[in-house]
């Protein structure tokens, strides 16, 4: 049974949502939010290498480009955010993509 946590922050509130099986559907979840049928997904290389497939698979119809870093806190770096922000360029990343 899926389970929404709400987050109440002063002027940006959202939801958290938990559940199993969101990442086989999740292409389903995102379509409300979806302005371009493309995906960007920035994530560590641990993440990726366990759960990366599985939301490529949920996301039937979908672009999904993704760039994965180095796990851990060094990669909280000026470096990594710069090369993350040249990735999302050359991607052609637009304001309203997820």
């Amino acid at each position: 049974m899926d389970q929404t946590v709400p987050v109440d922050l002063p002027g940006r509130s959202y939801d958290i949502r938990i559940g199993d099986g969101l990442l086989a559907r999740a292409g389903e979840e995102m379509a409300p939010f979806l302005r371009r049928d493309r995906l960007f997904v920035i994530t560590d290389e641990t993440v990726a290498g366990a759960h990366l497939d599985a939301l490529r698979a949920g996301c039937p119809g979908l672009e999904l480009r993704s760039l994965a870093l180095p796990p851990g806190e060094a990669t909280k770096s000026w470096t990594h955010l710069q090369q993350t922000v040249e990735w999302l360029l050359a991607e052609r990343a637009e304001r309203n993509d997820l």
